[in-house]
Protein backbone atom coordinates (compact mmCIF):
# COMPACT_ATOMS: atom_id res chain seq x y z
CA UNK A 1 0.00 0.00 0.00
CA UNK A 2 1.29 3.27 -0.88
CA UNK A 3 2.22 5.96 2.20
CA UNK A 4 -0.08 8.82 2.39
CA UNK A 5 1.32 12.03 0.86
CA UNK A 6 3.13 14.01 3.20
CA UNK A 7 2.08 17.98 3.29
CA UNK A 8 4.85 18.61 1.17
CA UNK A 9 3.77 16.24 -1.41
CA UNK A 10 0.22 17.67 -1.14
CA UNK A 11 0.99 21.34 -2.04
CA UNK A 12 2.25 19.79 -5.61
CA UNK A 13 -0.36 19.34 -8.26
CA UNK A 14 -0.43 17.52 -11.12
CA UNK A 15 -2.83 16.93 -13.67
CA UNK A 16 -3.87 13.21 -15.32
CA UNK A 17 -4.20 12.23 -18.46
CA UNK A 18 -7.95 13.26 -20.10
CA UNK A 19 -10.65 10.97 -20.03
CA UNK A 20 -12.11 10.34 -22.75
CA UNK A 21 -8.52 10.03 -24.46
CA UNK A 22 -8.13 10.84 -27.98
CA UNK A 23 -9.62 14.17 -29.56
CA UNK A 24 -12.88 14.50 -28.80
CA UNK A 25 -15.59 16.05 -31.23
CA UNK A 26 -16.98 19.10 -31.92
CA UNK A 27 -17.80 21.05 -28.57
CA UNK A 28 -21.17 22.22 -29.78
CA UNK A 29 -22.70 19.14 -30.62
CA UNK A 30 -24.26 17.62 -27.67
CA UNK A 31 -25.77 14.77 -28.76
CA UNK A 32 -21.60 13.69 -30.38
CA UNK A 33 -19.96 14.65 -26.90
CA UNK A 34 -22.08 12.09 -25.28
CA UNK A 35 -21.46 9.50 -28.01
CA UNK A 36 -17.45 9.95 -27.43
CA UNK A 37 -18.31 10.32 -23.55
CA UNK A 38 -20.11 6.73 -23.22
CA UNK A 39 -17.65 4.60 -25.85
CA UNK A 40 -15.37 5.57 -23.42
CA UNK A 41 -17.00 4.25 -20.68
CA UNK A 42 -18.42 1.27 -21.89
CA UNK A 43 -14.74 0.62 -22.25
CA UNK A 44 -13.57 0.89 -18.60
CA UNK A 45 -12.95 -2.63 -16.64
CA UNK A 46 -11.93 -1.51 -13.20
CA UNK A 47 -12.77 1.82 -11.26
CA UNK A 48 -10.13 3.13 -8.75
CA UNK A 49 -9.28 5.96 -6.49
CA UNK A 50 -7.83 8.83 -8.73
CA UNK A 51 -7.62 11.66 -5.72
CA UNK A 52 -4.40 12.10 -4.38
CA UNK A 53 -3.98 10.69 -0.81
CA UNK A 54 -5.28 12.72 1.79
CA UNK A 55 -2.46 15.43 3.53
CA UNK A 56 -1.42 14.79 6.93
CA UNK A 57 -2.92 17.99 7.75
CA UNK A 58 -5.02 20.03 6.34
CA UNK A 59 -4.57 21.44 2.48
CA UNK A 60 -6.19 24.69 1.47
CA UNK A 61 -6.80 25.31 -2.07
CA UNK A 62 -8.52 27.65 -4.34
CA UNK A 63 -10.82 26.85 -7.43
CA UNK A 64 -13.20 28.38 -10.17
CA UNK A 65 -16.09 26.08 -10.76
CA UNK A 66 -19.81 26.33 -11.62
CA UNK A 67 -21.87 25.48 -8.48
CA UNK A 68 -25.15 23.26 -8.71
CA UNK A 69 -26.19 24.41 -5.14
CA UNK A 70 -30.33 25.00 -5.18
CA UNK A 71 -30.49 23.94 -8.70
CA UNK A 72 -34.15 21.71 -7.65
CA UNK A 73 -34.61 20.34 -11.09
CA UNK A 74 -31.22 18.09 -10.08
CA UNK A 75 -33.03 16.82 -7.43
CA UNK A 76 -34.78 13.74 -9.07
CA UNK A 77 -31.74 12.67 -10.77
CA UNK A 78 -29.63 13.00 -7.88
CA UNK A 79 -32.00 11.28 -5.77
CA UNK A 80 -32.25 7.88 -8.61
CA UNK A 81 -27.89 8.29 -8.58
CA UNK A 82 -27.66 7.89 -5.01
CA UNK A 83 -29.82 5.26 -4.70
CA UNK A 84 -28.58 3.40 -7.27
CA UNK A 85 -25.40 3.45 -5.76
CA UNK A 86 -25.94 3.21 -2.23
CA UNK A 87 -23.77 0.14 -0.55
CA UNK A 88 -21.27 0.14 -4.04
CA UNK A 89 -18.72 1.43 -1.80
CA UNK A 90 -18.30 4.20 -3.88
CA UNK A 91 -17.97 7.27 -2.09
CA UNK A 92 -21.29 9.91 -2.48
CA UNK A 93 -20.63 13.48 -3.39
CA UNK A 94 -23.27 15.47 -0.85
CA UNK A 95 -26.21 16.62 -3.18
CA UNK A 96 -26.10 20.06 -2.02
CA UNK A 97 -22.00 19.77 -2.88
CA UNK A 98 -22.42 18.92 -7.07
CA UNK A 99 -19.82 21.02 -8.57
CA UNK A 100 -18.08 21.61 -12.18
CA UNK A 101 -14.33 21.75 -12.04
CA UNK A 102 -13.15 24.88 -13.93
CA UNK A 103 -9.88 25.90 -12.87
CA UNK A 104 -7.82 25.57 -9.79
CA UNK A 105 -5.91 28.67 -8.94
CA UNK A 106 -3.79 27.83 -6.37
CA UNK A 107 -2.82 26.47 -2.74
CA UNK A 108 -3.29 29.24 0.29
CA UNK A 109 0.05 29.33 0.81
CA UNK A 110 1.22 30.08 -2.38
CA UNK A 111 -1.64 32.94 -2.78
CA UNK A 112 0.39 36.39 -1.41
CA UNK A 113 -2.07 38.94 0.58
CA UNK A 114 -4.64 40.44 -0.77
CA UNK A 115 -4.20 38.66 -4.13
CA UNK A 116 -7.33 36.07 -4.24
CA UNK A 117 -9.54 39.31 -3.35
CA UNK A 118 -7.87 41.06 -6.24
CA UNK A 119 -8.78 37.79 -8.66
CA UNK A 120 -11.98 37.74 -7.26
CA UNK A 121 -12.81 41.47 -8.21
CA UNK A 122 -11.10 41.19 -11.45
CA UNK A 123 -13.39 38.81 -12.26
CA UNK A 124 -16.25 40.28 -11.24
CA UNK A 125 -15.41 42.90 -13.83
CA UNK A 126 -15.38 40.26 -16.50
CA UNK A 127 -18.56 38.18 -15.31
CA UNK A 128 -20.45 41.77 -15.66
CA UNK A 129 -19.84 41.01 -19.33
CA UNK A 130 -20.60 37.88 -19.91
CA UNK A 131 -23.59 36.30 -20.40
CA UNK A 132 -25.38 33.19 -19.47
CA UNK A 133 -25.86 30.00 -21.27
CA UNK A 134 -27.71 26.98 -21.12
CA UNK A 135 -26.35 23.22 -20.30
CA UNK A 136 -27.35 19.78 -20.41
CA UNK A 137 -26.78 17.83 -17.32
CA UNK A 138 -27.09 13.84 -17.32
CA UNK A 139 -26.74 10.93 -18.15
CA UNK A 140 -24.72 9.49 -15.11
CA UNK A 141 -21.63 7.73 -17.00
CA UNK A 142 -18.44 5.93 -15.94
CA UNK A 143 -15.46 7.69 -15.21
CA UNK A 144 -11.59 6.29 -14.48
CA UNK A 145 -12.51 7.57 -10.63
CA UNK A 146 -15.94 7.08 -10.02
CA UNK A 147 -19.27 8.29 -11.63
CA UNK A 148 -19.91 11.69 -13.08
CA UNK A 149 -22.53 13.44 -14.84
CA UNK A 150 -22.33 14.09 -18.30
CA UNK A 151 -22.61 18.35 -19.73
CA UNK A 152 -23.19 19.04 -22.46
CA UNK A 153 -22.57 20.87 -24.62
CA UNK A 154 -18.61 22.10 -24.14
CA UNK A 155 -18.60 25.38 -26.18
CA UNK A 156 -19.43 28.07 -23.46
CA UNK A 157 -17.60 26.07 -20.63
CA UNK A 158 -14.29 26.12 -22.23
CA UNK A 159 -14.54 29.62 -23.03
CA UNK A 160 -15.24 30.31 -19.64
CA UNK A 161 -12.34 28.58 -18.45
CA UNK A 162 -9.73 30.17 -20.65
CA UNK A 163 -11.57 34.10 -19.91
CA UNK A 164 -11.39 33.02 -15.88
CA UNK A 165 -7.09 31.25 -16.88
CA UNK A 166 -6.76 34.83 -19.10
CA UNK A 167 -8.02 37.33 -16.18
CA UNK A 168 -6.43 35.05 -13.37
CA UNK A 169 -3.59 35.38 -14.82
CA UNK A 170 -3.54 39.18 -14.75
CA UNK A 171 -3.19 38.97 -11.33
CA UNK A 172 -0.75 36.24 -10.48
CA UNK A 173 0.92 36.78 -13.81
CA UNK A 174 2.93 33.33 -15.07
CA UNK A 175 3.69 31.35 -12.02
CA UNK A 176 2.20 28.05 -10.83
CA UNK A 177 1.59 24.59 -12.74
CA UNK A 178 -1.94 25.55 -13.32
CA UNK A 179 -0.92 28.09 -15.99
CA UNK A 180 1.57 25.64 -17.74
CA UNK A 181 -0.57 22.20 -18.13
CA UNK A 182 -1.40 21.42 -21.32
CA UNK A 183 -4.06 18.68 -20.73
CA UNK A 184 -7.05 18.81 -22.52
CA UNK A 185 -10.01 19.71 -20.22
CA UNK A 186 -12.91 17.49 -20.35
CA UNK A 187 -15.95 18.98 -17.98
CA UNK A 188 -17.77 16.75 -15.82
CA UNK A 189 -19.78 16.56 -12.17
CA UNK A 190 -18.22 14.38 -10.01
CA UNK A 191 -21.06 12.16 -8.09
CA UNK A 192 -19.39 9.10 -6.75
CA UNK A 193 -15.51 8.76 -5.85
CA UNK A 194 -14.03 5.09 -5.86
CA UNK A 195 -12.21 4.50 -3.27
CA UNK A 196 -10.14 1.97 -4.31
CA UNK A 197 -10.66 -1.23 -7.01
CA UNK A 198 -14.10 -1.56 -8.01
CA UNK A 199 -15.30 -3.48 -10.89
CA UNK A 200 -16.84 -1.42 -13.49
CA UNK A 201 -19.13 -3.71 -14.42
CA UNK A 202 -21.05 -3.61 -10.84
CA UNK A 203 -21.43 -0.22 -10.78
CA UNK A 204 -22.22 -0.22 -14.70
CA UNK A 205 -25.65 -2.58 -13.75
CA UNK A 206 -26.59 -0.26 -11.04
CA UNK A 207 -26.76 3.10 -13.07
CA UNK A 208 -28.25 0.48 -16.19
CA UNK A 209 -31.23 -0.28 -13.34
CA UNK A 210 -32.49 2.93 -12.65
CA UNK A 211 -35.09 4.98 -14.16
CA UNK A 212 -35.05 6.77 -17.23
CA UNK A 213 -34.08 10.34 -17.17
CA UNK A 214 -33.84 12.79 -20.15
CA UNK A 215 -30.66 15.34 -19.52
CA UNK A 216 -31.83 18.06 -17.31
CA UNK A 217 -31.66 21.65 -18.57
CA UNK A 218 -29.73 24.17 -16.42
CA UNK A 219 -29.30 27.93 -17.13
CA UNK A 220 -25.77 29.38 -15.93
CA UNK A 221 -25.78 32.07 -14.06
CA UNK A 222 -23.19 32.97 -12.00
CA UNK A 223 -19.29 30.88 -11.39
CA UNK A 224 -17.91 30.21 -8.18
CA UNK A 225 -14.78 30.66 -6.47
CA UNK A 226 -14.67 27.44 -4.26
CA UNK A 227 -12.18 26.50 -1.52
CA UNK A 228 -11.24 22.65 -0.90
CA UNK A 229 -9.94 22.12 2.22
CA UNK A 230 -8.65 18.87 2.19
CA UNK A 231 -7.12 16.66 5.27
CA UNK A 232 -7.31 13.71 7.36
CA UNK A 233 -11.09 14.26 8.14
CA UNK A 234 -11.55 14.21 4.58
CA UNK A 235 -12.52 16.83 2.15
CA UNK A 236 -14.50 19.95 3.18
CA UNK A 237 -16.37 22.52 0.25
CA UNK A 238 -16.82 26.16 1.10
CA UNK A 239 -17.85 29.11 -1.50
CA UNK A 240 -15.37 31.68 -1.21
CA UNK A 241 -17.53 33.94 -3.82
CA UNK A 242 -20.28 33.33 -6.21
CA UNK A 243 -20.40 35.98 -8.92
CA UNK A 244 -23.20 36.70 -11.46
CA UNK A 245 -23.03 36.70 -14.99
CA UNK A 246 -24.49 39.71 -16.65
CA UNK A 247 -24.63 43.17 -15.54
CA UNK A 248 -28.20 42.39 -14.19
CA UNK A 249 -28.31 38.97 -13.80
CA UNK A 250 -29.57 37.15 -11.31
CA UNK A 251 -28.51 33.67 -9.18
Amino acid sequence: MAASLTTADARTWTERPPFPPGEPPSSADAEAVLAYEQAAADALGTLTDTRRARPEVDSVTYHWALSFYGEYALDSLLADCHAALADSGLELVPRDRMYLPLLRIGAAEDLAEGELARVEWKCRDWAAEEEQFKVHLGPPQLGPGGVRLSISPWTDLIATRHSLRRTTREVLGLRGPWLRERVAYRPHVPIAYATGPTPAAEIRERLAGMPAHRPVTLRVRRVTLLRLTRGPAGTRWFTAADMALGSRAGF
